[in-house]
């Protein structure tokens, strides 16, 4: 995570198929049509952001943990299914440049599915370091601090919306 910018999840796959389909229906002005890095705008998929406020100054070992979640799954039963879209961002780069701590950060999830999600914020106090592992999925510990659900909120076709700010400060005890 670069200071200054924000840590976001984003599929090239995802991305690839809602610009092939914007060309072909001719969504996309002739200047951008082949531009396939950087950002683009989703017409058939969707984008949100959102703020999550932790618990203290992050430490060198941590990482939070950002889940999308679909609107059916009961809180109690969010690990269990596949996640979606998983966001992961260790700190340990702000030690390594010294640079200044947040304690809140500002994330964005890009080609999201029209539907209706909730967010599963982790806050890990003491990472084991397999964050860069792809669909890894942190199950909260004792130490940890996670959020409560967060309000659903509804992804629309080719809209980005704000999803507000996520207390992430319940810790966990078991």
């Amino acid at each position: 995570m670069i200071e200054g910018s924000r840590p976001y999840s984003e599929s090239y796959y995802r991305k690839a198929a809602d610009t092939a389909l914007s060309i072909w229906d001719k969504k996309l002005p002739d200047e951008t049509r082949y531009r396939w890095s950087g950002d683009i705008t989703y017409n058939y998929l969707g984008t949100f952001s959102g703020k999550i406020i932790l618990p203290e100054k992050p430490k060198e070992k941590s990482v939070l943990w950002i889940y999308l979640i679909p609107e059916s799954v009961p809180v109690n039963k969010w690990s269990m299914d596949d996640i979606f879209q998983p966001l992961s961002s260790p700190f340990d780069d702000y030690f390594f440049f010294k640079w200044k701590l947040p304690d809140s950060t500002i994330f964005d999830f890009k080609g999201v599915t029209p539907g209706k999600y909730w967010l599963k914020a982790v806050y890990e106090v003491e990472s084991s370091g397999d964050y860069w592992v792809e669909d890894k999925k942190h199950i909260p510990r004792k130490g940890d601090f996670e959020n409560a659900k967060s309000p659903v909120f509804e992804v629309k076709a080719g809209q980005t919306i704000d999803v507000g700010t996520i207390d992430c400060n319940s810790p966990v005890r078991e």
